[in-house]
């Protein structure tokens, strides 16, 4: 859900203006509508659910002192599995409400707040929002901005922030309005979510049919012969997870031929190398695909797999299935941890 744009920002001010952010964005107020709440909004109806998934009604464990007199507390969720530009932030914890306001001007209108200040279990929502700042590489005195609040499988937050200055405050002067300051943040934000979304959304298509129905030959003339780039491989019924993700593998390395003179080993002239087994991680198509997508954003790569139904699945993708399972955006619906073999790799 898009937020206000200086609705959750640190490390800001104009000079002789409030430098409080307003830490909560409305999700419709629409007279022409007999609706009020903007519904057609499919941001807003994810937020309203994953809130009411997430709410809690025990009050006694909130402190929510701080909020203004003039909003009625409807509902008060907490999540614990956070992102902020798709990197999870460990140990985490964030409180959302749903107010309602009562107010001369704006009698009824429901808004979405997310201030520092409210805390649950003794816990404050500045907790969270520091780890967050780390993980955007900010130090405490620099200047970010949050422009998007999303709840995805009705349980994950996710944050989408920019830096305006790792290190620094931003001030404004006198001349330079607000709504100045707006301009300028709204042309840092990117034009989509950070990265796979730059691509069109990733595709799984299977082409079946009987032998000899050109499921190949469709497969080289979309891909092969207009020159895409692509690994290929075929599953066999001996095919696992080693062999199409990869894993540590005996290899052979040649080595110098060197004698011990004196404290030194020097090498040995007109020896043949020796020939060594050490233990590499060998990756396989699936890793191989994987690293070179993240290469060049802006070209899709394809994993072509002929013959897909003659092996094991489960054996051979193991915990890879989950993220097949996406959102609109292309990014999977349940996060997988990879092994720590492959995230050297």
């Amino acid at each position: 859900m898009k937020i206000d744009i200086t609705s959750m920002f640190f490390n800001s001010r104009i000079e002789g203006q409030t430098a409080t952010p307003a830490w909560g964005t409305s999700i419709g107020q629409n007279r022409s509508r007999e609706c009020r709440i903007d519904d057609f909004k499919p941001e807003i109806v994810k937020m309203l659910m994953g809130m009411t998934y997430k709410s809690i009604t025990d009050e006694t464990l909130f402190d929510v002192s701080s909020i203004s007199s003039g909003r009625e507390i409807l509902i008060r969720a907490v999540f614990n599995k956070i992102y902020v530009n798709h990197q999870a932030i460990e140990d985490a914890q964030f409180v959302l409400l749903l107010v309602r306001e009562h107010s001369r001007s704006h009698e009824g209108r429901l808004l979405v707040t997310y201030a520092p200040y409210v805390t649950y279990n003794n816990i404050s929502n500045q907790k969270c929002i520091d780890k967050m700042r780390d993980v955007l590489g900010c130090t405490e005195n620099g200047c970010w901005f949050v422009y998007d609040i999303t709840i995805k499988n009705q349980s994950d937050l996710y944050f989408s922030a920019v830096v305006v200055d790792p290190t620094n405050p931003v001030i404004y002067t006198n001349s330079s309005r607000s709504r100045n300051r707006s301009e300028e943040w709204r042309s840092l934000i990117p034009e989509s979510s950070p990265k796979i979304s730059h691509l069109p959304l990733p595709l799984q298509q299977i082409f079946y049919g009987a032998p000899g129905t050109g499921k190949s030959h469709t497969i080289n003339c979309e891909v092969v012969e207009k020159k895409r780039p692509h690994i290929r491989t075929t599953f066999h019924p001996d095919s696992d997870y080693s062999t199409f993700v990869g894993a540590y593998k005996p290899t052979s390395t040649s080595v110098r031929v060197t004698t011990l003179v004196g404290t030194k080993q020097v090498p040995v002239e007109n020896a043949e190398p020796e020939k060594k087994i050490t233990y590499e991680f060998v990756p396989q198509a699936f890793l191989k695909a994987y690293t070179e997508a993240w290469k060049n954003l802006n070209e899709p790569f394809f994993l072509i797999i002929e013959e897909i139904n003659r092996g094991n699945c489960a054996q051979i993708f193991g915990d890879l299935f989950q993220l097949l399972d996406r959102d609109d955006d292309g990014w999977s619906k349940y996060h997988i941890s990879p092994d720590n073999d492959i995230k050297k790799f």
